[in-house]
Formats: structure tokens, C-alpha cells, sequence
């Protein structure tokens, strides 16, 4: 996160990750990444999609 600075966007500098009660993870599920639109579930996908990519934000 950029601190104060901001923007600190969903997607670019927060990621979503949940955890069940097994401790299994689960990076986004159920969300799009398009960190282009401004509504902050928009954001919520992009760690799904950056592991899936390599560990590449291609956003």
C-alpha cells in the first residue's frame, strides 16, 4: 500500500485472499478483476488472476 498517499486500489495495492475454517485459501473466488471500472468489487478478482498469471499484474 502506498500509506497516506494513496490510491491504494483493490487489485493493485490490496489484495482479497479468504481463508475457510479448513485454513484452505481462497484468493477472489466469485469476483472479476477490471481494476479499470471504479467500483471497488472490480478489484476483488485480481489476486485470482495474478497467480494465475505467474505473479504478473497484466492490468
Amino acid at each position: 500500500m502506498n500509506g497516506d498517499k494513496g490510491p491504494n486500489q483493490l487489485g493493485r495495492d490490496v489484495f482479497l485472499v479468504a481463508i475457510d475454517e479448513r485454513g484452505l485459501q481462497h484468493p477472489g473466488e466469485g469476483f472479476e478483476c477490471d481494476v479499470k471500472v471504479d467500483d471497488y468489487r472490480n478489484g476483488l478478482g485480481c489476486t485470482r488472476r495474478v497467480i494465475e498469471n505467474g505473479w504478473v499484474m497484466d492490468y
